[in-house]
């Protein structure tokens, strides 16, 4: 038949015949760390910065290789490897898998802001944790720092309808 593949073309050492095929898939939960940053109060900060540091691999410290030092003594470069950044929610997500961050010990660095009055104490996060049960690992590890602000914080508030700062209740 004209246009049949096997009367026009001939395959070169392919047959009809199936065998078996072999692969071998590696499937990786991905690593996230979500940011939600707030006032104390709860309102949320927008612009704030967190800078993330590699320190060492999780076996090192399971293992008693390492020892880790308080997190504001650990030493670390002053130029972040990461940095993230809250928007106008206060939230910022660092995904480790998207970028091709190895599972480890990393120390977060809150950076000064002019509208806190001081970052909060650095903090490392172990990536992945061990879950709650201690029966394995959590791949998505939420924080909630509050930072104390400067100056006097104004909270808007619409009541019955937009622009109407009053009401009343029977």
């Amino acid at each position: 038949a004209y246009g049949d593949r096997e009367s026009s073309q001939s395959m070169i050492g392919m047959d009809n015949s199936r065998g078996p095929v072999y692969a071998e898939v590696t499937a990786t939960q991905a690593r996230i760390l979500n940011f939600t940053k707030t006032t104390n109060s709860g309102l949320p900060l927008e612009g704030i910065s967190f800078d993330l540091f590699y320190i060492a691999p999780m076996k090192d410290y399971l293992s008693g290789k390492i020892d880790l030092p308080e997190p504001e003594d650990c030493p670390h470069d002053a130029l972040a490897e990461y940095t993230v950044i809250t928007d106008n929610a206060g939230k910022a997500t660092m995904n480790f898998t998207q970028h091709g961050l190895p599972d480890g010990i990393y120390l977060v660095v809150e950076r000064q802001h002019p509208a806190i009055v001081a970052p909060i104490k650095p903090f490392y996060v172990f990536m992945p944790a061990m879950n709650a049960q201690g029966t394995g690992y959590t791949y998505e590890i939420s924080v909630y720092p509050k930072n104390e602000v400067k100056g006097n914080i104004k909270i808007e508030k619409d009541v019955t309808s937009i622009g109407n700062n009053d009401s009343t209740v029977n």
